[in-house]
């Protein structure tokens, strides 16, 4: 995030930045609705299904349920561009799909740009609330504000994907719905969120598999795009194992591995796994096999421990410090005094891995993440298999931004200082949004508890870097998470309560943090007596 840091009394600079940043989050929703939709071809039957649903669920939210890739994502962008069309009278369609960005797993983030658009669409000029209890509150208000001459539809897919924060509260999905009120939910099946979800007795779909004919269409489309033809041998087992996994993931990973067949490849070595993650692993071994084990298993492990997903900088840098991707390397292409990966073979593999990596804006860059979550699972269950080697990553990840690497190429401020205008009046600054969010994250998942306390959570730079970049309501989160259950730290505690206090006045002005603590805590200060025994 970029913030330029003027005098006054309120830092008008981040209020913009932060109302940019949430039209930009709704802009991306939005386009990824629309490429879903364009793919749209299966399932007319069950839109249909759908549609009778939607007409007649007047009080009760929609809850669209489907093992890990059934198409959960494409009906439910389906049924944002369809629903204008199958209600009477304006629609106004809200849609949100979990996991798009980042940001998009937070659950407070996600309730905020709900309330951002409701108040746009019936209530302009609405101040909101930033916390997440304020946010649920005026999310049932806005939602009563919508009248007969507008209905609403909200589509929020893949709730099973939030991430960890505020426990992924879904306590605010209620029943009955208001008037005029459309809610369209999706899970995947047997997750915890569908449990909890239960709550709200909520109309539920459960999605069917392919059909013959849905796959038999959608294999010849493919062929007819990409203007391919297989020999009918070929087809045949294509089809066949199709019918035998009938989802609309495993048919598009199928026919993306049978892109390599060619018309002559012996029809002994051409095989087809039965299950969607033994097509995963499969795929996976041709790619160790191609460029190299460790350095595939390493990316790999990357992408899935990373905070929602890893740049390529921050790839290329992580996998120069793993000495066993290092010798596979150098005893293929010739060393150097300073070791590195060359650039060309993470090229190739994310030209080889095509359509199941994806490049989505997340903390103000680019990062490259998983397109599916099924194959996070398969890749942590096959290359990460104990807690040590998942903490070790990532205290990897953690190190690197604390810059403790063994190459000195290695920046990681707080921020940069962009510019500067006149006499000290203005300044601009870039803030790290990877280290700010990433450090907590990973100390706190590798088991770091005491590099987290003393360099982050009660490190002022950082408290203070964090506050203006993002908000104080992120801060909280952290503590939060460093609150363990089998150990009380005291000074946590204080230091959570602090905030919580001063939260007010440092979402106006972050940079109020000294004299909001130094006020909160003056007399501990001043008697210079810890909190926490020992």
């Amino acid at each position: 995030m970029k913030v330029t840091r003027t005098r006054g009394p309120s830092d008008r600079a981040r209020r913009e930045a932060v109302r940019v940043q949430i039209q930009e989050e709704i802009q991306r929703h939005v386009n990824h609705g629309l490429h879903l939709w364009k793919g749209c071809t299966l399932r007319q039957t069950f839109l249909a299904d759908v549609k009778r649903a939607v007409e007649q669920s007047r009080t009760r939210p929609i809850l669209l349920l489907g093992p890990p890739g059934w198409g959960k994502s494409t009906i439910m962008a389906a049924v944002a561009q369809l629903a204008p069309s199958w209600l009477p009278g304006a629609v106004k369609v809200l849609v949100h799909f979990i996991g798009v960005t980042g940001e998009s797993r937070n659950i407070r983030l996600v309730l905020q740009s709900l309330c951002v658009q409701l108040a746009e669409a019936y209530c302009p000029h609405t101040q909101l609330s930033e916390s997440l209890p304020q946010l649920i509150n005026e999310f049932h208000s806005l939602l009563g504000l919508v009248g007969a001459e507008r209905l609403l539809v909200v589509l929020l897919d893949g709730l099973d994907e939030l991430s960890e924060e505020h426990g992924a509260d879904l306590s605010w999905i209620s029943t009955p719905l208001p008037p005029n009120v459309h809610l369209f939910l999706s899970a995947t099946t047997d997750s915890p969120c569908t449990q909890t979800l239960q709550s709200a007795r909520p109309t539920v779909l459960s999605l069917p598999p392919l059909s013959p004919d849905d796959i038999t269409a959608a294999l010849k489309t493919k062929l007819w795009t990409d203007q391919r033809r297989l020999q009918e041998q070929q087809w045949h087992l294509l089809v066949q194992a199709c019918l035998g996994c009938p989802c609309p993931l495993y048919l598009a990973t199928a026919y993306s591995e049978s892109k390599l067949w060619t018309s002559y490849s012996p029809q002994a070595s051409l095989s087809l796994p039965a299950s969607l993650e033994g097509l995963y692993l499969s795929m996976l071994a041709r790619l160790e096999r191609e460029l190299g084990k460790q350095l595939v298993k390493r990316v790999a492990s990357l992408i899935c421990i990373s905070r929602w997903g890893v740049t390529e900088q921050e790839l290329m840098d992580l996998l120069a410090k793993d000495e066993k991707v290092l010798q596979e390397v150098t005893s293929c292409h010739s060393s150097s005094s300073h070791p590195r990966i060359p650039y060309v073979l993470w090229a190739r593999l994310k030209r080889n891995l095509g359509c199941h990596l994806t490049e989505v804006r997340t903390d103000g860059t680019w990062v490259y993440r998983w397109t599916h979550s099924k194959l996070t699972q398969v890749c942590i269950k096959h290359y990460l298999k104990t807690d040590d080697s998942r903490m070790a990553l990532h205290a990897d990840y953690a190190d690197y931004y604390r810059a403790k690497s063994q190459h000195a190429d290695i920046f990681q401020p707080l921020a940069w200082t962009l510019d500067e205008e006149g006499e000290g009046m203005t300044k601009s600054y870039r803030f790290n949004l990877r280290k700010l969010r990433g450090l907590p994250f990973h100390l706190v998942h590798s088991g770091q508890i005491l590099p987290l306390l003393s360099e982050c959570m009660f490190n002022y730079e950082f408290l203070l870097h964090k506050a203006w970049g993002l908000s104080v309501l992120d801060i909280e989160e952290d503590l939060n998470k460093a609150v363990l259950p089998d150990k009380e730290l005291e000074d946590v505690k204080v230091l959570l309560g602090a905030l919580e206090m001063s939260r007010a006045v440092l979402l106006q002005d972050p940079c109020q943090l000294a004299s909001q603590l130094v006020g909160r805590l003056g007399k501990m200060i001043i008697e210079d007596r810890p909190v926490a025994k020992g």
